[in-house]
């Protein structure tokens, strides 16, 4: 018997290593080409209307569909979107040189993962220590990625090549920790991208696709797209959370077009008592002095989480006091690698 503790991880992590992937980073480039198409202009700026969230650029798939009488055309507009954003985003992750930094990252990743504790106050840090403490056995960390690049993926390798993770010791036995699965939910820059919106109550025109092969309304609903791509992806990742013991999600906005995965993992709090969840709050306001407004967030978080499900609000009250929202960047030590080179040879080395 193993203990699971699962991250799911967002664009926060590549943001947090120094790459320019927000996503009102990549639509300055892509709106501002010029083009020759008057289908693809216009729908190049209607995507760009909203620059704050990844989330929002693909509930404006779903908007966008008003505008197209023609769904080959609009899946053609999509795919130029996808192929321009996979371009950009192997652009972004050549700036990491990661075989300058393959004696760095194993001891910083490492290390990152294992502080889920951090930022916690007493009470919460001992009922997650709590949580794991109660599933014997070594530490299997997995991963489930919501990115395209393999920045993860490259840190993970380097990782398990040093062998770092060490043993747990747990009530008189010695256990291997290791490292699982490693999954992408949403493909990769060169093959089976998903990108788009949860269910079809978030796309405008659904007459668009009527009458047409399920490839077409397939191209922009994730959990479609997934089962298109023919890898059982969407299967994966459902039994990989089920089987978590602990759930960490990071760099994620706990956005509409990836409310399938918030659901089941509210369904899984339902279910499976033991496990917990931590969320990462990159945006929480200060807790140190005065911890209202902190608390007021907290409470939110927690609530729109659980709002995507079903769940009866007598099980909400009981479930919210297994999810944490930590306000800690667990990743800092790894914060700007992008620059790592460069700040280190902007060192200034005083000697007396």
């Amino acid at each position: 018997m193993y203990m699971n503790i699962t991250y799911l991880v967002g664009n926060g992590f590549d943001l947090n290593l120094g790459l320019e992937t927000r996503y009102a980073d990549f639509i300055t480039v892509y709106k501002n080409q010029v083009l020759s198409d008057k289908n693809l202009e216009n729908f190049r700026w209607s995507v760009a209307s909203n620059l704050a969230l990844w989330s929002n650029a693909e509930l404006a798939f779903g908007k966008c569909t008003k505008d197209f009488a023609n769904a080959s055309d609009f899946c053609d507009c999509h795919a130029d979107f996808c192929t321009e954003l996979a371009s950009y985003l192997d652009k972004q992750e050549d700036r990491l040189h990661f075989d300058s930094l393959e004696e760095l990252i194993p001891d910083i990743f490492v290390k990152s993962i294992k502080a889920y504790t951090k930022g916690f106050r007493e009470e919460q840090r001992q009922q997650i220590l709590n949580c794991v403490d109660a599933v014997s056995g070594g530490i299997t960390y997995n991963f489930i990625s919501f990115n395209y690049t393999r920045t993860l993926d490259k840190c993970i390798d380097l990782a398990r090549k040093k062998s770092l993770l060490g043993k747990r010791s747990h009530r008189g036995s010695s256990f291997d920790n290791s490292f699982g699965s490693v999954l992408h939910v949403h493909g990769f820059t060169d093959r089976d991208m998903v990108l788009g919106v949860n269910d079809e109550s978030q796309i405008e025109n659904l007459k668009l696709f009527e009458g047409l092969p399920e490839e077409f309304i397939g191209q922009v609903i994730k959990r479609k797209t997934n089962r298109l791509n023919e890898e059982h992806m969407d299967e994966k990742c459902s039994k990989l959370l089920n089987d978590s013991d602990l759930i960490y999600i990071y760099g994620m906005s706990i956005g509409k077009t990836d409310a399938i995965w918030w659901q089941r993992i509210s369904t899984l709090l339902k279910n499976k008592p033991s496990t917990r969840v931590i969320i990462h709050a990159f945006d929480a306001p200060n807790a140190q002095l005065i911890r209202t407004k902190y608390l007021q967030y907290e409470r939110t978080t927690k609530e729109m989480f659980l709002n995507y499900s079903n769940i009866s609000d007598n099980l909400k009250t009981s479930i919210m006091e297994r999810i944490h929202i930590s306000p800690a960047n667990i990743f800092s030590p790894m914060n700007n690698l992008v620059n790592h080179e460069k700040n280190k040879s902007n060192v200034l080395v005083v000697t007396g």
